[in-house]
Formats: structure tokens, C-alpha cells, sequence
């Protein structure tokens, strides 16, 4: 979750437009969520991935990208629409 804020906010900061720009973005965001998720573990010392804790993704279904309201899913890159 982190991720994404910190990637969609990078995004909105830098007025990304386009796939290149949204890309660049989201490797800088991904990058401050990875650094703080590093930071935490050792402060604490424990992991924040485990494998207890440690969802596998959805099956998505590429095959057909729109939504039944007959929008383009979200789900394919939410930084794009």
C-alpha cells in the first residue's frame, strides 16, 4: 500500500503524463517506499514481508480489460486513466 501512495503521489508531484513519465515515477516512488520499508525493519528488527503475511497476487483477466460499467479496469495501470 505504501507503494502506491508514494508512487501515485510522485505522479501527481511531477504532473507525469504518459506511460515513460508515469514509469519514471513510479520507479522513484517505489524506490521511497523501499527505503522506508528498510528503515522500519531495522528498527524493529523484524521483517515487514513473511511468509505468513505474504499475499499471492489475483489471477486477473487481461483477456477482457473492461469493467462491467464499461469503463477500462483500473486494475490494468490506475496511474494511466
Amino acid at each position: 500500500m505504501l507503494r502506491e501512495d508514494t508512487q501515485h503521489g510522485m505522479a501527481e508531484t511531477e504532473q507525469a503524463k504518459g506511460l515513460q513519465q508515469n514509469a519514471q515515477a513510479g520507479k522513484k516512488g517505489g524506490a521511497v517506499a523501499k527505503n522506508a520499508r528498510k528503515e522500519l525493519e531495522s528498527k524493529t528488527g523484524k521483517h515487514v514481508v513473511t511468509g505468513e503475511n505474504f499475499l499471492t497476487p489475483k489471477k486477473e483477466n487481461f483477456a477482457n480489460p473492461v469493467s462491467p460499467t464499461g469503463n477500462l479496469s483500473r486494475q490494468i495501470h490506475p496511474y494511466l486513466f
